[in-house]
């Protein structure tokens, strides 16, 4: 009777699959928080400056020397997240999906190992779940003032543990978890069929950054008296703050 079970043991053993799955080459952390009115029209076109605030290491220098004022001051970039705060890969043209076959003994198979350029991702058929998109037109940001940030990376993103399963592979039931924020594509997870989403961990390297300032959109049905005023003092305040610092730049 035993040896029966583990004959039934060792074949349902060596007829499930084991996949690694990853995405490579360009992906990052993704960030998205409201702020105010005064720190959007303060910080409104000068990605530069806020750039070289938010990422100087001594921000209290920084704040002195430039004169920043307290309503512009800003937390650490990735603090500023309520709404969005993601790291994924980009499916983009210029990633490649990675599909390696292993076996029982985590060996890999010969002739097993498949990419796939995610801009074919709709001929492929893999599913993409979630899709929610963040920009100015989202209801989330109606009548806000949203801080945007990109941390991009090149690297390797791998599921968390390799995907088992009980028969081949099929790209139909692979599923790629994404987010689209101000027009990038990020997938924070990848799961197969029915089963619960593998995070993505990764191996990359060298850190640029973008960072800006957005407005929602503002429907005038929907916004309040008190964010109009809010809104009519912050363009006042920061205009006169940028007459301030150009006369002073051209005495200098």
């Amino acid at each position: 009777m035993k040896k029966k079970k583990k004959k039934t043991a060792d074949r349902l053993k060596l007829s499930i699959k084991k996949y690694n799955i990853n995405i490579q080459r360009n992906g990052g952390e993704v960030v998205v928080g409201t702020i105010s009115p005064f720190q959007y029209y303060y910080w409104k076109n000068k990605e530069r400056e806020l750039r070289d605030y938010l990422l100087v290491k001594d921000k209290d220098a920084y704040e002195k020397e430039h004169r920043v004022p307290e309503e512009a001051k800003m937390l650490n970039w990735f603090e500023i997240d309520n709404v969005a705060h993601i790291y994924g890969a980009f499916i983009e043209t210029d990633n490649y999906l990675h599909i390696k076959k292993f076996d029982q003994s985590s060996a890999s198979i010969k002739n097993t190992y498949s990419t796939y350029n995610l801009k074919d991702i709709d001929k492929l058929n893999i599913g993409t779940v979630d899709g929610e998109e963040i920009n100015w037109a989202s209801t989330r940001l109606e009548n806000q003032f949203y801080f945007f940030a990109t941390k991009f990376n090149k690297g390797i993103w791998t599921t968390e543990k390799d995907l088992e399963i009980k028969s081949d592979l099929d790209l139909k039931q692979l599923n790629l978890h994404y987010k689209r924020i101000q027009g990038i594509s990020i997938c924070y997870t990848i799961s197969y069929s029915d089963s619960k989403p593998m995070c993505l961990q990764d191996d990359s390297s060298g850190r640029s950054y973008e960072f800006s300032v957005h407005a929602g959109l503002q429907n005038n049905q929907t916004i309040n008296k008190k964010l109009k005023k809010d809104i009519m003092r912050a363009e006042m305040e920061t205009q006169k703050f940028a007459k301030i610092f150009s006369a002073k730049f051209k005495k200098n």
